[in-house]
């Protein structure tokens, strides 16, 4: 089976779950080929991008490569070119941009013959439903937070309806897309980001150190502001800790200039981007793992945090505890309230009997839940059909 994943762009060093999915289906003897729309260079990448066979970057292309594919459609497939012109057209089914700027791109995915489409994020998503109507070509997507809470699409009922199934990663993203967008249940399903268990992962050996390790972008909505106050208390408790904030973005003027106003330059390190096997590494030293942000699908490292045995404290809001149950594998906490965060942390520094069950119960989840093997062979299925 020949199949496209069309990302808007890669390799993302946040996005280790789309990298997970793709080597788990060359695993699996899946004609697997990456198009992006854009090569993203962070300074750093994870080293098993090398093991991912075929990456191509759609070429910029000029006014005149776009007349030429306009023709070019409408030529080689006349009936579907008018009926996909007048779809595109209608400003709700948005993809009016795609067609009259990425017909192209859309005759080197259709000379590539594949059998499906997958796509990751908004742009890709749409671009396979273009791909669709001219050709004929069936396609899935997944959707994770961004598009679907940061922005608000008019046309996720119909690029729903038209595909083999769009897919999201947790149970609340489904609730919420069919109540918010109007899609029918029937056509949406969870395939949640997953693990590679086949990988060694490192178990924490954090006795005697308190090592907070948080993992996130740097920007507003991840709330590292709280975090970095919280530690501004836990040192003037008198507490000896260390706080690893791994990740860059927007804030991080802001956060390092926070940190010098609380002279919290000694406790707290803004580390930037790491690679997986980094943080995976951090993970070994770390007590546990917190995460303070105000909105969230389900996120990837904290499945890896349950694997190498690191408690986890996250914020009470979306999906979250859908999954991660409070007092059972994990602490919530609500978003701003810092004063809970901190006695959270304390508890985690010094209750090694809650500490035991936390791990023992999140690693048991994490194998059960996130399993990439188990989730993939849910998607190929769907392609299959």
């Amino acid at each position: 089976m020949k199949v496209i994943e069309i990302i808007d762009r890669f390799p993302k060093i946040s996005e280790t779950f789309i990298l997970r999915e793709i080597l788990a289906m060359q695993r699996k003897s899946v004609n697997i080929e990456v198009f992006a729309f854009e090569k993203y260079d962070e300074g750093v990448i994870h080293h098993e991008v090398n093991d991912v066979r075929k990456i191509t970057y759609f070429p910029k292309t000029i006014f005149f490569d776009e007349v030429y594919a306009h023709f070019y459609w409408f030529f080689k497939q006349p009936s579907s070119y008018l009926k996909t012109a007048r779809f595109a057209l209608n400003p709700h089914n948005g993809i009016s941009s795609l067609f009259f700027h990425n017909m192209y791109d859309a005759i080197i995915i259709y000379n590539q013959k594949p059998d499906h489409i997958h796509a990751h994020w908004l742009k890709s998503s749409d671009f396979a439903m273009l791909i669709y109507l001219l050709t004929g070509i069936s396609y899935t997507f997944t959707t994770h937070r961004a598009e679907i809470y940061d922005v608000s699409p008019k046309n996720y009922k119909i690029k729903s309806k038209l595909a083999k199934k769009h897919i999201t990663v947790t149970e609340y993203n489904r609730n919420y897309i069919i109540h918010h967008f109007g899609v029918d249940e029937e056509d949406i399903t969870v395939v949640h980001s997953s693990l590679d268990f086949t990988k060694n992962y490192p178990i924490a050996d954090s006795k005697g150190k308190n090592t907070i390790i948080s993992v996130a972008r740097l920007d507003k909505v991840k709330n590292l502001d709280v975090l970095i106050r919280a530690c501004s208390i836990l040192k003037k408790k008198k507490i000896d800790f260390t706080c690893l904030i791994v990740g860059d973005g927007p804030e991080r003027v802001n956060l390092d200039r926070l940190i010098k106003e609380l002279n919290l330059a000694h406790e707290v390190q803004l580390l930037g981007y790491k690679t997986q096997d980094e943080v995976l590494e951090l993970f070994n030293q770390a007590k546990l793992l917190v995460l303070a942000s105000r909105s969230e699908g389900w996120p990837n490292v904290f499945t890896e945090a349950w694997v190498c045995k690191v408690p986890i404290i996250g914020p009470n809001v979306m999906g979250i505890p859908d999954i991660l149950h409070d007092g059972e594998d994990g602490f919530l906490v609500e978003p701003d309230d810092i004063d809970t965060l901190v006695d959270k942390i304390e508890i985690m520094f010094t209750d090694e009997i809650l500490r035991k069950k936390f791990i023992e119960n999140g690693f048991r989840k994490a194998v059960e839940l996130f399993n990439v093997d188990h989730e993939t062979n849910k998607l190929l299925e769907i392609w299959k059909k």
